[in-house]
């Protein structure tokens, strides 16, 4: 299928989102994020999707790598993840 981009409202959000349902990102393969906290990592595998980090700002560039077998350039430092392994430490996740 075509990629395309999910935007999630506040109470889809994986760090507060009960996983009692079925939740927007269900049924995806792959993730392509250019920052992503380990707990985001281990929902989306428990959901059965890999998540790939990337520094590539361009999602559709992104995509024709991963399709074409190219490796993805390695993310960029980000302070949000570092925030986000923070919160994952005092989270249920």
């Amino acid at each position: 299928p075509a990629p395309r981009r999910v935007d999630l409202n506040k109470a889809q959000v994986l760090h507060v989102f009960e996983d009692y349902g079925p939740h927007p990102l269900d049924g995806i393969d792959i993730v392509v994020c250019a920052s992503a906290g380990d707990g985001f990592i281990r929902h989306m595998k428990m959901r059965g999707a890999e998540v790939l980090l990337t520094g590539e700002s361009d999602p559709a560039l992104a995509i024709t790598r991963i399709l074409a077998g190219e490796a993805l350039p390695d993310p960029r430092f980000d302070i949000t993840t570092t925030l986000c392994k923070i919160r994952d430490l005092f989270s249920r996740h």
